[in-house]
């Protein structure tokens, strides 16, 4: 070998060296953060069960001190270990530990500890304190409010055994009654016997008149128990009028001192006792006030929703268009939810003004294209035929968009992105959920370092190119979950037009030959929408109550479809799509090839439903079963897994609306060629 060569083969030797030891390194890093994230969480953990030793926090620091971005978090566990130490030398401390505004999952971090140390505050409930107490008195009390409104038996058994006479007790049974009276606060019932309801009730009024008016507790308390015997009353049919007016005289003479959430379900659930009673004017008038008394958005729409459907389940089209009037929802329809807005649009449909409601279907298609509402629209729409619905949902953005790297961001964000990756590694997907609600209200100018990358788009097209940044990692990842939140989260919040989303990416295609292995009567693209719907596709998932694997089963309920030995078998997606499909058939056969019934049933279970079916399932059309299905969390399951089913099916060149929509919710109804468009046709 000449000389040349010789040199030639050193540098590449060199090369080949710096880059091993460059992996090697960046690979030691990421096992330190990893290591680091172990302890975090556990030392969460602990923190939650109040179970917390110097070991622990010692061991974390250690870890945490050489794991490159958990750096941060020794300054808290430097705060637990002081903690600690004043414990044991029996000092007085203070709980005012404050996030640094690093990011979601570290402000929880800080809020575990902070509960933490108010329990630790049980401690501190003795005379020789009393001066640091009260020089602490607001950071004290917020310590005391938290110990006396989480059922802490250390904090019951104190004050149990502590002197009556000593100075800290008056004090905290002081704290007590202005919790209790004041805020309007529900304490542990354990601790009102500390409470004279005589003589301490009567020194607070004289006290403290200018700031008590009535106790929010103690009104809420009677309209429950007015609340209980009214609906004892409705239920029994008799002799209600007196009673409903009664009820609402005193919601209505006391709704400042009732709770807000406690008065509005409780006056929509006898609306909607009305409803089923068939009493269509008290019914009404309950859920007009409870749109009244609605305190937020959600509340505000199933108001106006029940106003709307207690006419339109009647087919009194012209009475809904009075609410609509009543109510300028028209003037209101783009801040309404989806669901409102269907229903205002189907209610001048079916009283013959076709031109109105066919724009509100569009402004509702066009506003949340990814809505069942949205879907089930396009019945009424002789122009969204397949073609045209396929380049609605599947443009292609036209402009050359920046590939955006970690390098990009700024230093912070480059920061949390690498702990949501180690998370996300973990399998901790509760803390990258927390991550993801940020990333997704990045802004551009503030979070990109490299502006020179994408000064010259539009600004939605530099929130697209971030979005296209997380998007490629989860789906790289095979992190459906978190690539779902975060396209559906960006489009409810209205950051992106859905046009600048490719949505393939929220419906993928996988483990199809496995659903035709088992079983080939039954549409593999519907068992796919359940798949998606109840595990993301990740064959581990578990759930709370113990369901297993892709279709979410329990292991009961696996072994009458299917023989395994051991339950972690399930994991497995050939086995537990077996007996997920097995299942799912069955179901269908019960229920004579209805969907609705059957998706309902695997949710929530078939007695259910047979009982659903003969108390409220009173009508042929399939969206009126749904919208009367009574569990919230089963009705959006049925619509979703509709949703995704639709989508399967449009990815695969069908457009299920091309047949009449009932039959799309039924595997053993007759197809039909053509769907019709005519307002005298039912949905």
């Amino acid at each position: 070998m000449n000389l040349s060569g010789k040199r030639l083969s050193t540098f590449l030797i060199v090369v080949s060296m710096s880059y091993f030891t460059t992996a090697q390194a960046k690979q030691s890093t990421k096992d330190r953060e990893i290591k680091a994230a172990r302890h975090i969480a556990q030392i969460e953990r602990n923190l939650r069960r109040k179970k917390l030793s110097n070991y622990s926090i010692n061991n974390a620091k250690k870890a945490i001190k050489t794991g490159g971005i958990f750096k941060s978090y020794v300054g808290h566990l430097d705060f637990l270990s002081n903690l600690k130490e004043d414990l044991r030398k029996n000092k007085y401390f203070k709980c005012n530990i404050k996030s640094k505004g690093i990011n979601r999952v570290e402000d929880q971090f800080v809020s575990n500890i902070r509960d933490y140390c108010y329990h630790t505050v049980n401690y501190l409930i003795d005379d020789k304190f009393y001066p640091q107490i009260v020089k602490d008195e607001s950071n004290f009390n917020k310590a005391i409010k938290y110990l006396a409104t989480t059922r802490n038996s250390l904090f019951t058994h104190k004050l149990n055994n502590i002197d009556k006479n000593s100075k800290v007790y008056k004090y905290i049974k002081k704290q007590l009654i202005e919790t209790t009276l004041i805020e309007g606060l529900k304490i542990d019932s354990n601790l009102y016997s500390h409470i004279d309801f005589d003589k301490d009730i009567t020194y607070l009024f004289q006290s403290n008149l200018h700031r008590i008016k009535k106790n929010k507790l103690t009104i809420t308390n009677e309209f429950i128990k007015q609340y209980n015997k009214l609906k004892r009353v409705v239920k029994n049919n008799k002799n209600i009028q007196t009673d409903l007016e009664k009820f609402l005289r005193f919601e209505e003479s006391n709704n400042e001192y009732i709770y807000k959430k406690s008065a509005w379900k409780r006056v929509r659930y006898i609306g909607k006792l009305l409803l089923n009673n068939g009493d269509i004017k008290n019914a009404n008038r309950f859920f007009a006030r409870s749109y009244e008394i609605s305190y937020d958005s959600e509340t505000k729409n199933e108001s106006l929703f029940l106003l709307l459907w207690n006419s339109i389940k009647q087919e009194n089209y012209k009475e809904s268009i009075v609410t609509v009037q009543n109510y300028n929802l028209i003037d209101e329809f783009s801040n309404l939810y989806t669901k409102t807005k269907f229903w205002i649009a189907y209610s001048y449909m079916k009283d013959g003004n076709e031109s109105l409601s066919k724009h509100l279907f569009k402004l509702m298609i066009k506003g949340n294209p990814l809505s069942f509402y949205s879907i089930v629209a396009q019945e009424y729409l002789p122009e969204f035929d397949k073609k045209y619905v396929k380049s609605l949902y599947f443009h292609k953005n036209t402009i050359k968009l920046p590939e955006l790297t970690l390098s990009d961001f700024t230093e912070l964000r480059q920061r949390n992105i690498k702990e949501s990756r180690i998370w996300n590694e973990l399998k901790y997907y509760g803390k990258v959920d927390k991550l993801i609600y940020e990333f997704i209200r990045l802004d551009p100018k503030k979070d990109i370092a490299n502006q020179a990358k994408i000064d010259t788009l539009t600004t939605e097209d530099q929130r697209v190119a971030i979005f296209n940044y997380f998007l490629h990692y989860f789906k790289n990842k095979k992190d459906f979950l978190s690539s779902f939140k975060l396209v559906s989260r960006t489009i409810d919040l209205n950051l992106i037009r859905p046009s600048k989303i490719d949505i393939t990416t929220l419906f993928p295609v996988l483990h199809l030959d496995k659903i035709k292995d088992v079983n080939t009567d039954i549409d593999p693209l519907l068992v796919l929408s359940i798949i998606r719907q109840e595990s993301a596709f990740n064959p581990e998932a578990k759930s709370a109550v113990g369901a297993l694997g892709l279709m979410q089963l329990m292991p009961a309920t696996a072994r009458q479809m299917t023989t395994f030995r051991k339950q972690e078998e399930l994991f497995k997606p050939h086995k537990n799509i077996d007996a997920g499909v097995r299942y799912f058939k069955g179901l269908l056969n019960k229920f004579d090839g209805n969907i609705i019934y059957a998706l309902s049933s695997y949710n929530a279970g078939p007695t259910k439903v047979k009982r659903w079916s003969k108390e409220l399932m009173d009508l042929d059309d399939p969206i009126f079963q749904i919208e009367q299905i009574p569990y919230k969390e089963t009705r959006l399951y049925v619509k979703l897994i509709y949703r995704n089913y639709f989508f399967y099916n449009l990815m695969k060149d069908k457009y299920i609306l091309e047949e009449s929509i009932a039959s799309t919710f039924n595997t053993n109804r007759p197809k039909e060629a053509k769907r019709k468009i005519s307002s005298q046709v039912e949905l």
